[in-house]
């Protein structure tokens, strides 16, 4: 008995009145039956000489008639285990498709939650057991560079790109970070894409997954966390997460953003694709600056923002932006790094940008995101069709 079982007259829902585990097993054991005989030519089971090797064999004494039981539907009496073990072993019966139970779908229990923890430091912390988190993703971030003078729009950041896999496995959860594009060296050399391996917890009191992955040598590392939901009948189609790392340049400093997680991939060439993603990937934080020409910009590209543009609507209608690192080298003629140091978090402190930033969406953003992918994924199997041998695989549909 192997694959998947047909649908059938015996109520599988745990929930019902009516159900009845014992009908359920010997359900299966019937269809069993049936499928060894006719392999055999419609030659029947001998229920005496069967029970007389349970005898033998095992030292299971039980009747003929009890044995013939077993396959008779409308009988309710249970299935005794030790000749059901003993039958699986002397035919070879897949035993564990006859006595699974059915489960709730929605009830998601965590294996972890089932756990006595003796470290008390670990009973907040359990491995992700849900199976719709497990499978593959396409992992989408700002190039994480480092440069405290520059400030430029985020339609000119380039956007890398990685793809992630979440595998599942007793009871243990790994987290596997690929770069699909080699970055270049210090003299313009090629270095081999990284692979960063981890396990993946989640925070059950926060709701907050996490995972820190790292190459095999540990020179290369990040933190990557995101909102945990206990989805129960789909497949995640996007997810936020936050992602802690390194610059690429020289001075390796960690810096904090934010990576877009995709079902489906992305085709970065794409002008459409790519501003959808550059608008994802922008850090959410109020309040929002826009200089007057690039309101100009937007308005004429989309005259409805005319009204949210609006000078009424403006926190601030005259300001300045500065970079640090500028400020910082225009404070020379102070000698005294202390007082250089003070005077520049006085400047700090006075800054209008919020303290923190929120790596996060809304739900009708995830709706959104969730509504994007179906018509990606629609698009991709359209565009892959056997009709269409042109079809390029990485061009994707909106």
């Amino acid at each position: 008995m192997s694959g998947k079982r047909k649908n059938s007259s015996v109520i599988q829902d745990i929930h019902d009145p009516n159900y009845s585990y014992t009908r359920l097993v010997k359900k299966r054991l019937i269809e069993w039956k049936k499928s060894f005989e006719d392999q055999l030519g419609g030659i029947e089971l001998n229920y005496a000489a069967i029970a007389r090797t349970l005898e033998q064999q095992f030292g299971i004494y039980v009747s003929a008639a009890l044995i013939g039981k077993m396959f008779v539907q409308d009988d309710d009496r249970e299935v005794r285990l030790d000749v059901l073990t003993a039958l699986a072993q002397l035919f070879n019966i897949p035993i564990w498709e006859i006595c699974e139970h059915p489960s709730d779908p929605s009830s998601n229990v965590s294996v972890g939650s089932l756990i006595r923890w003796k470290n008390k430091g670990q009973r907040d912390r359990q491995p992700i057991t849900n199976k719709f988190y497990e499978g593959d993703y396409y992992c989408y971030y700002f190039l994480p560079n480092h440069a405290d003078d520059d400030i430029r729009p985020v339609d000119e950041m380039p956007i890398k790109e990685a793809t992630m896999s979440i595998r599942i496995d007793s009871g243990r959860t790994r987290l596997t970070f690929r770069q699909t594009k080699s970055d270049k060296g210090f003299y313009g050399n090629s270095l081999e894409p990284y692979v960063l391996t981890g396990d993946l917890y989640r925070f059950e009191q926060s709701d907050i997954a996490y995972s820190f992955i790292s190459n095999e040598d540990g020179r290369r590392f990040m933190a990557l966390m995101f909102s945990y939901l206990e989805v129960a009948t789909d497949i995640r189609y996007y997810m936020t997460m936050g992602m802690m790392t390194l610059s690429y340049n020289q001075t390796h400093v960690p810096l904090f953003q934010k990576m877009a997680v995709f079902r489906e991939r992305q085709n970065l060439k794409d002008a459409a694709q790519a501003a959808v993603l550059r608008g994802i990937l922008s850090l959410n934080s109020s309040p929002i600056i826009l200089d007057s020409e690039t309101c100009k910009k937007l308005i004429r590209e989309d005259p409805v923002l005319e009204n949210a543009f609006s000078p009424d609507k403006a926190l601030l209608k005259d300001c300045m932006i500065f970079s640090e690192a500028a400020i910082r080298s225009s404070l020379f003629m102070i000698s005294d790094k202390y007082d250089k140091t003070e005077l520049l978090l006085k400047v700090r402190r006075s800054s209008l940008l919020p303290a923190h930033e929120i790596v996060s969406e809304e739900d009708f953003f995830a709706r959104f995101i969730r509504e994007y992918q179906i018509r990606q994924m629609q698009g991709s199997k359209e565009e892959h069709a056997p009709v269409n041998d042109t079809a390029n695989e990485n061009t994707y549909s909106l």
